[in-house]
């Protein structure tokens, strides 16, 4: 018996001190093993009382808070409403991350005054209840009316650096028809509530509320009281969240991401900006990383658009290698972003071979390459401003692209093997060039000067410089061909009218010398003749006149251009029997131009023109051909850039040399221009397809671009007499040109 008491005494003490234990494992909270702070609410009133007039509305704000685990919705609900007010708690449930709501308030017309106090209770699934007490007046409403105020919408969220509205709405009751003056108040720091109307006797008012760039994310409740005579006050409260958005940024690209360049040559890449909203700045660029020997620059070093142009050039004699050249963009307010490019220098041979182009410009073509027969295009490099190769079958194109500033354009030329060795030294014909300077005297007013020699060509404006620079001079022997026109203008018309001319022959002035001065009030100049041109097969077009002028030395230079709307019927200019020398030659041509070429450039674009030459001055007449046939122009492909196609049926009238030009402007120009002979075209159509230059070298972005309308232009020509692609000058020789244009977007 004893055993057993003994045997409950001891259980009974187990169990109590299994209890405590439990209690003190309670009062540890956080210490205890497996139990989660299930978080807790806040909730708070901006305004702890206000009045409700009988009859009328009134609102109040409510601020929610959430802490440890809870982050989930609150339910807002009022109790203890006196009898006859109502309440409606806007939104009802405040959702996740929202930490505002409103209490509207409605007074029934027999609501009783007195004084009472509402609890707002805040309720969250698994945390405990949070309420907040309001003092709430409900007054009688005045005898003679009163009004109220809402205001939609009743909550806002605005981002730093931005602004937003809610309408304030004036309901009138009763007898009270009077304007109610508007007050706002409680706005936070870095936030302006305007008004647009501090005393309204209408039934709206707009509140503006905007947020100062920088400003902290926040919630307030702005109130506006109005308050009017004869009428209780009222009050209408907007609950505001301010929020904090990304400054935004920016990224760099570059295309292509690497080249090589050979030592001498140069490459680009263009730079493409990429900006993610709200960020729309100017972007300041600077280029690291370029090696000895190699010289990098950017087209700009602060670019509002989205693209700028990397040049890299590479000097003569430096050696191969690869590096890495950065980009780095930076901005106000936002991230530097960086572009890498991969550069590989490499050390070519200059050509050599039976087939030579010369530049005497002085500028030498970023590319070039060679296409023997149809093989594939093969890059030259230049020697000097000389480019040499072999072409071995009978036909074989060349293609070059120069660059200037943002602008590129590539010129591909096909023909025979003849005719790629003429055409490779007809504007320079000699290895050597020079640069010859010289002064004008005679021209004023709206005169114009022209001048020709050795090759080069010159147009003298007095009012922006009577002198003149001849680069790329052709050395040896030259004659000089110099005129003086006079400009007339007439409202939208300009007429040309040539005045003087000076003829030198034989001249060779040493390198960077100055010639004598031209002046064309001197015994020297002489007066042109004139004499009658009938232009046949015009029709209801206009006709342009260019005189030109041959000499037996070789030289060749345009006397005048008349660009006066002009009929069949012409007087042209010349020059007189006197002053030409045996093996001289003049050429008259006539460009039938539609009535609106002035404001059409399409129509300007499609032309006709004849032309003869003949010795001495005497009357002339040139029969224009027909209309040229209207090319099929597509797009042939978009990779790797835009190769655009041209095919033109043979005419009678223009098949001994073809032309196509596909021109896009803008910010980037790009031009491509194809030219072929006969004897390269063969008996069908010019079939004209801006070739795959992407294994020899060719730098994409010299190309022209997708989504840019392009300008074509084809052209034909024919005549009675030529070799080697060219018309031979002889008396009597004839020639024919006609263009199409049109626009195409690829």
């Amino acid at each position: 018996m004893l055993n057993r008491l003994a045997h409950v005494r001891l259980r009974t003490m187990r169990t109590i001190s299994y209890a405590l234990l439990a209690i003190a494992s309670a009062s540890c909270g956080a210490s205890t093993d497996g139990v989660v702070d299930p978080g807790s609410i806040t909730i708070s009133l901006p305004t702890a009382s206000g009045t409700l007039v009988a009859g009328a509305t009134a609102t109040f704000g409510v601020s929610v808070g959430r802490t440890g685990s809870f982050a989930g919705a609150i339910d807002v609900t009022v109790e203890g409403l006196p009898t006859g007010v109502t309440a409606s708690v806007v939104p009802t449930q405040v959702a996740a991350g929202v930490t505002s709501a409103t209490v509207n308030l409605t007074g029934a017309a027999t609501a009783v005054a007195g004084a009472s106090t509402l609890t707002v209770r805040a309720k969250g699934t698994g945390v405990s209840d949070k309420t907040a007490t309001f003092s709430l007046t409900v007054q009688a409403a005045p005898a003679g009316g009163g009004f109220t105020m809402s205001l939609s919408p009743a909550t806002l969220s605005v981002a730093a650096g931005a602004n937003s509205t809610s309408t304030l709405t004036i309901a009138r009751s009763g007898s009270f028809t009077g304007a109610v003056n508007l007050a706002v108040s409680g706005a936070p720091a870095g936030v302006t509530a305007t008004l647009s109307s501090a005393s309204v006797t209408g039934t709206t008012a707009t509140l503006t509320i905007a947020v100062a760039a920088g400003t902290a994310a926040t919630t307030a409740n702005i109130t506006i009281t109005g308050s009017a005579t004869g009428a209780a006050n009222q009050t209408a409260t907007l609950g505001v969240t301010t929020t904090v958005v990304s400054a935004g940024s920016f990224a760099l690209s570059l295309a292509p991401t690497s080249l090589s360049v050979a030592a001498g040559a140069n490459g680009t890449s263009t730079v493409t900006i990429a900006r993610t909203a709200p960020f729309t700045g100017t972007v300041n660029l600077a280029v690291t990383g370029a090696p000895a020997g190699v010289t990098a620059t950017l087209s700009s070093a602060a670019v509002a658009g989205n693209t700028a142009t990397l040049t890299v050039a590479v000097a003569a004699g430096t050696a191969a290698g690869n590096s890495n050249i950065v980009v780095t963009g930076s901005a106000a307010g936002v991230s530097n972003a960086i572009a890498t490019l991969a550069l590989s220098t490499t050390v070519a041979v200059p050509g050599s071979g039976n087939v030579v182009f010369r530049f005497c410009e002085g500028v030498v073509p970023a590319w070039f390459a060679v296409q023997d027969g149809a093989g594939a295009w093969t890059r030259v490099i230049a020697n000097g401003s000389t480019f040499s190769f072999d072409v071995n079958s009978a036909t074989g194109g060349v293609a070059f692209a120069s660059t200037t500033g943002n602008s590129a354009a590539t010129t591909v030329y096909y023909g025979t093997k003849a005719e790629l060795t003429a055409k490779g030294v007809q504007s320079c014909p000699t290895a050597t060039a020079k640069t010859v300077t010289g002064t004008t005297a005679g021209l004023s007013g709206t005169d114009q000067g022209f001048v020709s020699f050795g090759g080069r060509a010159t147009v003298v404006i007095p009012a922006v410089s009577t002198s003149f620079t001849l680069n790329g001079v052709a050395d040896g022997s030259r004659d000089l061909i110099a005129t003086r026109s006079t400009v007339a203008f007439n409202g939208t018309s300009v007429s040309s009218t040539l005045a003087k001319i000076i003829l030198r022959r034989g001249l060779n002035p040493a390198a960077s010398s100055a010639l004598a001065v031209l002046d064309f009030g001197a015994a020297e100049s002489f007066a042109p003749g004139t004499a009658a041109l009938t232009v046949n097969n015009l029709g209801t077009d206009l006709s342009l006149l260019t005189g030109l002028y041959t000499t037996a030395g070789g030289a060749s230079g345009v006397l005048y251009t008349d660009i006066a709307t002009g009929g069949a019927a012409r007087t042209f200019f010349g020059v007189p029997v006197a002053n030409q020398a045996a093996g001289d030659l003049q050429l008259i041509q006539a460009t039938a131009l539609p009535p609106n070429y002035a404001t059409d450039p399409i129509a300007a674009a499609t032309t006709r023109s004849a032309g003869i030459f003949f010795a001495g001055l005497g009357a002339q007449t040139v029969t224009l051909g027909p209309a040229l046939s209207i090319p099929t122009v597509t797009t042939a492909s978009t990779s790797p850039y835009v190769r655009l196609r041209s095919v033109l049926a043979r005419q009678t009238e223009y098949d001994q040399y073809f032309y196509v030009s596909y021109q896009q402007a803008g910010a980037t120009p790009r031009t491509v221009q194809i030219e072929a002979t006969v004897a390269y075209v063969g008996a069908g159509s010019f079939d004209a397809t801006i070739p795959d230059f992407s294994g020899a070298g060719y730098d994409a972005n010299w190309a022209l671009k997708t989504g840019t309308s392009v300008l074509w232009v084809v052209n034909a020509t024919g005549w009675t007499a030529g070799v080697n692609g060219v018309v031979t000058a002889t008396a009597g020789t004839t020639t024919r040109t006609a263009m199409k244009a049109g626009n195409i977007t690829p």
